[in-house]
């Protein structure tokens, strides 16, 4: 008996533990992707999530087709793959992908414009769940 009662509260004792490291664990979705013409010399991408996040890796690729790609490290995505953005300037399209080896991540490529001199900057909103 006393063997049981001190089972129990060594399963007792490492309850909350489990349960804080099973939501640290939870992915985070990206929850949607809006594209928005501001004016004619700026367009913006709004990424929401569902919750707080890693900080997401950014970086371009130049080249005869260059893109601006950012990776969510532990998120997931269920919308359309792709989201189209005619008749803009700076931007031709969306993609979205989920990769779930080596990490899970969701990976956003934003085709840009060959015949603009494209510029990004990154605002976080102060929750953290708004790119």
């Amino acid at each position: 008996m006393k063997r049981l009662v001190q089972f129990l509260l060594l399963i007792l004792g490492f309850f909350p533990l489990s349960v804080y490291c099973a939501e640290q664990l939870q992915p985070v979705a990206l929850e949607s992707i809006s594209y928005n013409l501001e004016s004619s010399e700026r367009e913006s991408i709004i990424f929401k999530l569902s919750g707080p996040a890693e900080d997401p890796n950014v970086f371009r690729l130049n080249g005869g087709k260059p893109r601006l790609v950012i990776d969510f490290p532990g998120t997931f995505y269920k919308g359309k793959n792709v989201i189209p953005v005619d008749g803009r300037k700076l931007a031709h399209g969306i993609r979205i992908g989920v990769h779930l080896s080596p990490v899970m991540k969701t990976r956003v490529v934003i085709d840009l414009s060959t015949r603009n001199d494209v510029k990004y900057e990154r605002l976080v909103s102060v929750e953290g769940t708004v790119l």
